[in-house]
């Protein structure tokens, strides 16, 4: 699984991304319980998930780990929270049909794309009090991959 952090978390020191969340996959019981590749990389500050240049890195990234680790090529995940949740809507749209799931918390995507982005699966929150991003960027692309026949379900947006 590929988890990409939101803006606040941006840099080059190869820790602030790892403040929400990291550290959960360190207890031996997850590990021990759901054997996965959970990579956390971090977007530099002069850039966004959903900047080309970032990724195409991203990409070769996952090529690299596909390439050194026994990774299973029909379970790659991709997820994040908002500037993570627009890379995640961005790199599942940029690679129809490569990532298994993707989970988009509080973001957006191209809902032009929707199409390309249906063929993953999908889980999607926002959050009605979020004054960052707001819920109806969420609906707003959630109904785009349900027209697109991204989910079986009617109501893919989780809101809280």
């Amino acid at each position: 699984h590929i988890f990409l952090h939101g803006i606040g978390e941006s840099g080059v020191d190869n820790e602030k991304q790892l403040t929400l969340g990291g550290a959960h996959f360190l207890a031996d019981s997850i590990r021990e319980n759901y054997p996965a590749f959970v990579v956390f990389p971090q977007c530099p500050s002069s850039h966004y998930w959903f900047d080309k240049e970032i990724m195409e890195t991203l990409s070769g990234m996952i090529g690299t780990l596909m390439a050194g680790y026994s990774i299973d090529k029909e379970k790659i995940s991709i997820g994040g929270f908002s500037m993570g949740a627009y890379g995640t809507f961005a790199m599942v749209a940029a690679n129809p049909g490569f990532f298994e799931s993707a989970i988009a918390i509080s973001g957006d995507g191209d809902h032009y794309s929707a199409a390309s982005m249906a063929k993953t699966r999908w889980r999607i929150f926002a959050g009605k009090k979020d004054e960052v991003v707001p819920s109806t960027k969420s609906e707003k692309i959630a109904k785009a991959l349900t027209n697109a026949g991204a989910f079986g379900v009617p109501h893919p947006v989780q809101r809280s």
